[in-house]
């Protein structure tokens, strides 16, 4: 029988750990042998990537290059999605305090949200980064994934709305979650582009 481990193993080829995503967020912020190095190395500032909101904006800018400068369709690319969105979540998720935010493998959530549409698996969503009371989830490697192809589709913003609700009093938290819910019943929550919602609620 296939288990949810095994479901993430499948998609990564390891197993899922919170120390691996730490470590592809590491990888994104150090310098690779042409052999290792993702698309578009060159056009990163690695200096300032200091885990910090603020270096989300740099973010946006590398993304934005490689945008301008074309992608392909490769391994190298892959590995910019995966570094860069494991980096982009390892951001919000140390921005709180341990635990209010956790990265979990599709296969989990699936599982948790037994009547509620979750995603197929893919590169851009086999893991979710999820609140603590499971009051949503959202997928950093999607956004980033988006943001290779969609202009004005910022990182930086995305991860201040995920904070954002973070801090949001739980009570007006789920309001804010049982409204997107009744406004995209066929959609699994996501706070990629909630912005103008959560600001009824703040």
């Amino acid at each position: 029988m296939k288990t949810n481990q095994d479901s993430f193993e499948s998609q990564v080829g390891v197993p899922f750990s919170t120390e691996l995503l730490e470590t592809w967020a590491e990888f994104f912020t150090t310098q690779h042998a042409p052999e290792f190095a993702m698309h578009g190395a060159d056009l990163l500032n690695i200096a300032k990537l200091d885990y910090s909101i603020d270096s989300l904006r740099q973010v946006d800018e590398f993304l934005s290059q490689v945008r301008r400068a074309g992608v392909p369709k490769s391994g190298a690319t892959h590995r910019l999605v995966i570094r860069c969105g494991a980096y982009v979540g390892e951001v919000m998720r140390r921005s709180e305090s341990p635990g209010v935010l956790t990265w979990i493998p599709l296969g989990n959530l699936r599982s948790e949200r037994a009547n509620t549409v979750v995603p197929a698996a893919s590169l851009e969503n086999f893991v979710a980064l999820c609140s603590i009371s499971r009051r949503f989830s959202t997928f950093p490697f999607a956004k980033v994934s988006m943001a290779l192809f969609v202009e004005d589709c910022s990182v930086w913003e995305y991860a201040s709305v995920v904070i954002r609700l973070c801090r949001t009093p739980r009570e007006q938290g789920e309001k804010f979650c049982e409204a997107m819910e009744a406004k995209f019943p066929e959609q699994p929550i996501s706070v990629a582009m909630m912005d103008a919602y959560l600001s009824d609620y703040s």
